[in-house]
């Protein structure tokens, strides 16, 4: 399957809302804080912060916001317990991980990021690897 790993116009940058149980609607982006910095248009940021993990959790709506405000978490993966049971079932306890996210923590999905979300995670390890001094 052939990708195109450019980055989707912004309007397609959907943000979605749950209402109570049964009702998502689609919401405005937040404005940035006045005193906040500048950022460039269209440039990826980097965020460095937990991701929470576990099927029962990412499908739950109401848990996911109670546990993200508990633990400052900005993203969460139904997956990601596999990969961790995998390095630690290698016996690595020194790992970092680098993930290029396009869905968002209201469980909305944004297929067609995913491509440029994987890119841009890409070009993040590559510019630690070349900042590394060699072994």
């Amino acid at each position: 399957e052939q990708h195109d790993f450019q980055r989707p116009p912004i309007s397609s940058d959907k943000l979605y809302m749950a209402i109570g149980e049964n009702e998502i609607i689609e919401v405005e982006h937040p404005s940035a804080p006045i005193d906040s910095p500048k950022r460039k248009i269209n440039c990826p940021k980097i965020h460095l912060a937990p991701i929470a993990s576990g099927r029962i959790i990412a499908r739950d709506d109401q848990l996911r916001q109670k546990f993200s405000s508990r633990f400052g978490c900005l993203a969460f993966d139904a997956e990601m317990d596999a990969v961790v049971e995998s390095i630690l079932g290698n016996c690595r306890d020194c790992f970092a991980v680098v993930r290029g996210i396009a869905d968002y923590k209201d469980g909305s999905r944004g297929k067609e990021w995913q491509p440029y979300a994987a890119l841009a995670a890409a070009s993040v390890v590559k510019s630690i690897i070349c900042a590394m001094d060699p072994p």
